[in-house]
């Protein structure tokens, strides 16, 4: 099933800070994250999120079901003073993100519901196998990411681009992240043509060699199909979109010979098509957005 990522970040005076505790818990210790058709608590009350940066505390949780919207409050406790913050969140759309599920139903001429959780599940499950072809994630998170790279020489590529921001750069030879200074901006290092291609260049020094020495919080990737860029983003090129259409439809359409009926989706088994290879339009495609080696 898909995973839902709750990330929540608190600044005093403008610089991320950290707080004393931070759980999922409402007002009246109920829940910590319910879903909103049902009400039924999906998080239990009082769970703690986990610091995955100065200021920046996390927790995810695994989907009962696709297409639902859930609330969730955060109780936080700084300086002595406790505070209740109510949020909603959404989960996995049944219109998916590499390509619209209604895009897929157009091109099979199908005009019912019969077969969109089957179609749904396809779609997630191509967005992994897309990934894997092109070496990075495609589409973007809700909220940052925190990955680990060694690099060679002055220039670093991240595996999610184009960049949408980074919230913290640190390096650190003993992994002691906590206690690192965050490299500044233009200052220290430089993200190249505006992040596009997700290359970092350290300025005026090398970046560190050691493995995993150099920490990055960002987002980055797509905008999934369908959605209107906001500030910094860049909408899914429409060949990508383009690729996932005529991928899915041609597994949809084998579907019998393949045995879809229980393919699972994001973090799910997608063992029964992945074997499948992709038409040679759709790799011709991906081909142009690999990640390359620096």
């Amino acid at each position: 099933m898909s995973q839902v990522t709750i990330e929540e970040k608190f600044t005093i005076n403008g610089e991320l800070t950290d707080i004393t505790s931070a759980v999922l818990s409402d007002p009246d210790s109920i829940f910590g994250v319910k879903r909103n058709d049902t009400d039924e608590v999906v998080v239990v009350d009082g769970k703690e999120m986990e610091k995955v940066a100065t200021g920046v505390y996390r927790h995810i949780f695994t989907e009962p079901d696709i297409g639902l919207t859930y609330t969730y409050w955060v109780e936080w406790v700084y300086n002595g003073e406790t505070y209740h913050d109510e949020h909603t969140i959404s989960g996995a759309s049944t219109s998916c993100r590499i390509c619209l599920l209604a895009d897929v139903k157009e091109r099979l001429g199908l005009d019912n519901t019969d077969n969109d959780d089957l179609l749904t599940r396809v779609i997630l499950g191509l967005e992994n196998i897309f990934d894997g072809e092109c070496h990075r994630p495609l589409i973007m998170t809700d909220s940052d990411v925190t990955e680990h790279f060694s690099a060679l020489g002055s220039y670093l590529r991240l595996n999610r681009y184009p960049v949408i921001s980074i919230t913290s750069l640190k390096q650190a030879l003993d992994y002691d992240f906590d206690s690192a200074e965050a490299l500044e901006e233009n200052v220290d290092y430089r993200l190249m043509n505006n992040g596009v291609n997700g290359i970092i260049r350290r300025i005026n020094l090398q970046w560190f060699e050691v493995p995993d020495s150099i920490q990055v919080l960002y987002r980055g990737g797509y905008c999934p199909a369908g959605v209107n860029a906001g500030e910094g983003e860049i909408e899914l090129p429409a060949d990508i979109r383009e690729a996932a259409i005529e991928q899915a439809t041609f597994i949809y359409k084998r579907k019998d010979d393949i045995g879809l009926s229980g393919v699972g989706f994001q973090g799910g088994s997608i063992s029964k098509f992945s074997a499948i290879e992709l038409l040679p339009m759709v790799k011709n495609i991906l081909s142009d957005y690999k990640k390359p080696s620096l």
